[in-house]
């Protein structure tokens, strides 16, 4: 923190401001493009806001990155985009609090319960706060209304709506969380009445998030809410230029209801300008709106009212062309005259730049010695520099044309007359502002009569339109200083409320040190008691390791624990009869051990486990006959980190030995099955074959890779597939009774037509649930049709 003061304190960084007698032109392209960088990438143009406002944004982000010429920022910006947005967020300002001012905010809720509320007429009250940033103001806001109509025990709902071009900032506001320190703002019974304790945040209840909308909106730009009661726009309009304070208020106005409130911050004021507003509290900022503005008065509007305008007018000059086809030839002809018989007039910059000379200009205009340049300021003739400088400044600063008439021009021989018009113009191949230099010489004028009859010289009326014009202009003048004083002012005071928002932080950074320093105590103590903590985990630590040793030596499974080095880390008393192991082996290699089992390969398998980090599982014998089934699995510690393997030896004797019997029957069940002379089949429920004898192989010509794991009703291309046989199976596998020396005749392909004996009947298979069923064919005769064809040809 020190070195980036000092760092700040020695850069050469300066800012511009109002007092500076002397204001280079050349400096404002950096500026404009750094701002054209934002308005690319954000969408919003800074242009409207006071220069000194920017410059010191700009500022701010140098010091920051150690840049001192504009220029280099602007390469720097070039080059980090996201900078772009760092820079956009700084030039928001997104100074705000609970009850900021909190005399002005008793004021106001005093006017609200005494003077309005009372009077009130609507079932909704509606408030807008422009430039919300992250909802303090709004909330405070509608925490006063929502108190002055109980207060005043009305039936009417409160609808806030809060906007701010910065989108993160509207997601914060719309969450409605706040920091703890709130509580220094906000007293601990509006604390109590509209906020919930979450964790380390204050958060909105229902009552109070409900009644404020947030959205994302341009108050300069997009079009205002309508029907409004209550307007409070504090501490916003000091960053703004006149022009563009002027245009925010009539869009405030327009948007207010007929004896709305308006409420401004202290650094802030209604012009003599905005004469739709009437003072209710000078000190505290609030108005009330005498009449409302009408759409068409709003300056630079974009709401419904203008798009209409527009669409009006894209009508009107559709219509148009509809009735007279264009002619280009008639056009271009009409143009060419127009230009011809029009007066010299020229297009420049506001500092007097000119981009392009129209008709004869030079009896106004001539080169003045010295370099060539292009500058109408310093070509003009004498007598017509002041009164050109003047009106190009006016037309600047208000937006509007400027006439100065009867200016005294002086030529090679003589004076003359001339009327100067100043007109603003729009030029897309411009990026500044141009204007319309438009010189009229005017004729010689009689002279004026005097108020006795008589006429004045002519030498005596040209003074008095002289001395008249001078006056003229001298007040024309003398406004714009005032005016150029009051903008000085208010920026005057926008930085002041920086300063305060700055002595604001550092008073909280000293708060903070305090606390910090409170904090190391804490830790002191904290130190201490983890000290004794500390003594009691040991203590249990104790007793958590007699625990696993006693759990160790209860179970009945050998487990062996190895460390990544594939040394030996502990074992359970199992393993002394596996592998013969002592206390004396802990911490030995695993490939040194005797082992006591038919099994050499334990050390490649817990290398393999550590390199793949897969489990082994294999089936080991003893010498004594006994089977061990071996685990050998990735030892991890609580913190996920591979610290060894561990290998379990679970006694598998007496399955195996099950194991075996069974194979013994099933090998001995089959040799029976086999033996028998009769064709046997054994099939489950969904009529797939499990098990079929030789004879059954031989009788109908099959193998066993035709006929095991096949379906029965497949068998001999669905020779088996019969309604009759499959009534039959069908009603063994449901009802279970056993159906004897059935007979079924049919056709088969390898046995030709055959009659069969069958015998058919449901299996439970011992110690489970699941059945089979059991079909032998005791008998094979030949077929009706064959027993008839041999009678006949015994006969």
């Amino acid at each position: 923190m020190g070195e980036h003061l000092h760092a700040f304190a020695d850069s050469n960084v300066t800012v511009s401001t109002a007092d500076e007698e002397e204001h280079d032109e050349a400096d404002d392209a950096p500026r404009d493009k750094l701002l054209e960088m934002v308005r690319d990438r954000t969408g919003h143009d800074f242009s409207t806001y006071k220069q000194n406002t920017i410059d010191r944004r700009i500022t701010r982000r140098m010091s920051l990155h150690r840049i001192d010429d504009t220029k280099d920022y602007l390469v720097y910006l070039r080059r980090n985009p996201e900078e772009v947005d760092e820079l956009f967020r700084d030039l928001l300002i997104g100074v705000t609090s609970f009850f900021r001012d909190p005399e002005s905010f008793e004021r106001l809720s005093g006017f609200l319960v005494q003077e309005y509320l009372p009077e009130y007429q609507g079932n909704t009250l509606r408030a807008w706060v422009p430039g919300c940033s992250t909802g303090e103001e709004a909330f405070s806001l509608a925490i006063l209304l929502l108190e002055a109509i109980e207060t005043l025990k009305l039936q009417i709902s409160v609808t806030v709506f809060a906007t701010d071009i910065d989108e993160r900032a509207i997601a914060a506001a719309r969450t409605g969380e706040f920091p703890r320190n709130i509580a220094n703002d906000i007293s601990a019974e509006r604390l109590r009445r509209f906020f919930e304790e979450v964790d380390d945040t204050y958060r909105a209840n229902k009552r109070l998030r409900g009644a404020v909308v947030f959205a994302v909106q341009n108050v300069t730009d997009d079009p205002p809410f309508s029907k409004l009661d209550i307007v409070s726009c504090r501490n916003l309009l000091i960053y703004l230029k006149p022009a563009t304070q002027e245009s925010v208020l009539s869009r405030i106005n327009y948007g207010l209801r007929p004896g709305g409130v308006l409420f401004l911050g202290k650094s802030e004021t209604v012009s003599p300008m905005s004469a739709p507003f009437e003072t209710v509290d000078k000190v505290h900022r609030i108005y009330k709106t005498t009449r409302k503005a009408e759409a068409g008065q709003i300056e630079g509007a974009t709401g419904y009212q203008g798009m209409r305008r527009k669409r009006t007018e894209s009508a009107r000059a559709s219509a148009g062309q509809a009735a007279h086809p264009p002619r280009n030839k008639t056009k271009q002809a009409a143009e060419q005259c127009i230009l011809e018989s029009a007066p010299p007039a020229v297009i420049a910059t506001k500092s007097g730049e000119a981009l392009y000379f129209h008709g004869r200009t030079g009896r106004f205009f001539e080169p003045a010695p010295g370099v060539a340049g292009n500058n109408v300021l310093e070509m003009a003739r004498s007598g017509l520099v002041f009164e050109l400088s003047s009106a190009l400044s006016r037309a600047a600063l208000e937006r509007a044309p400027q006439v100065r008439s009867r200016v005294t021009m002086k030529t090679d021989d003589h004076e003359v007359l001339v009327d100067l018009y100043v007109q603003p113009v729009d030029l897309e191949v411009c990026n500044e502002p141009c204007f319309l230099i438009t010189l009229i010489e005017r004729p010689e004028h009689p002279a004026l009569p005097r108020e006795d009859g008589g006429d004045y010289s002519d030498e005596a009326a040209r003074r008095i339109r002289e001395l008249q014009e001078e006056l003229q202009s001298g007040k024309q003048d003398m406004q714009a200083i005032i005016e150029e004083y009051e903008a000085t002012t208010e920026e005057l005071k926008s930085s002041n409320e920086e300063l305060e928002s700055t002595n604001e932080e550092l008073k909280s950074t000293n708060e903070e040190l305090e606390t910090s320093a409170e904090e190391l105590q804490s830790i002191n103590e904290e130190q201490s008691t983890l000290n004794s903590e500390l003594e009691a985990k040991n203590e249990e630590l104790g007793h958590v390791r007699d625990d696993m040793d006693n759990l160790l030596a209860g179970t009945r499974i050998a487990t062996l624990f190895l460390d990544d080095e594939l040394h030996i880390r502990r074992f359970t008393p199992a393993m002394r009869d596996i592998m013969g192991l002592r206390d004396t082996d802990v911490g030995r290699p695993v490939g040194e051990l005797t082992v006591r089992v038919k099994y050499r390969e334990l050390e490649a398998d817990a290398e393999s486990v550590l390199a793949d980090l897969n489990t082994v599982e294999r089936e080991i014998q003893a010498r004594d006959d006994q089977w061990f089934q071996l685990r050998i699995v990735p030892y991890r510690t609580s913190e996920r980190v591979i610290d060894g393997v561990v290998a379990t030896f679970n006694d598998i004797t007496q399955v195996k030995r099950s194991q075996r019997k069974a194979e013994l029957g099933q090998a001995l069940a089959e040799t029976t099955v086999n033996t028998v002379e009769e064709p046997l089949l054994g099939l489950r429920l969904d009529f797939e074959i499990e098990t079929a004898n030789r004879a059954f192989l031989k009788t109908f010509g099959l193998s066993r890779n035709q006929t095991i794991g096949h379906s029965l009703l497949d068998l001999d291309a669905g020779a088996w597939d019969t309604p009759e046989f499959r009534k039959i199976l069908e009603e063994v596998s449901r009802s279970g009774e056993e159906i004897s020396d059935r007979t079924v005749e049919h056709e088969w392909s390898s046995i030709g037509r055959k009659r069969l004996h069958i015998n058919v009947r449901l299996v439970v298979v011992p110690d489970s649930e699941e059945r089979r069923i059991l079909l032998a064919i005791t008998r094979i005769d030949e077929g009706a049709a064959a027993q008839t064809a041999q009678r006949s040809e015994s006969e």
